[in-house]
């Protein structure tokens, strides 16, 4: 999980208290935004192991909560 506006001990406490398990917080470095296509803030992309983007999900489409959290139990299979 990424986020442009907040530390990674912020990201750290919503990954935890959402009770996902496979998501690692990372702070934006360089394009890494612009790289991603990301122009909105709510923006949630899965990315597998080889660095392909499986599943992206911008603001207001994409599906809902049950949507991605199957998509993360996939990658972390």
């Amino acid at each position: 999980m990424v986020a442009f506006n907040e530390s990674g001990d912020t990201i750290d406490n919503y990954i935890a208290d959402q009770g996902y398990s496979s998501m690692i917080a990372a702070v934006p470095v360089g394009t890494m935004l612009a790289d991603l296509k990301i122009v909105s803030q709510s923006s949630m992309i899965a990315v597998d192991g080889e660095g392909v983007i499986t599943f992206r999900k911008g603001y207001g489409r994409g599906g809902d909560a049950a949507t991605l959290q199957g998509q993360f139990e996939l990658l972390a299979q």
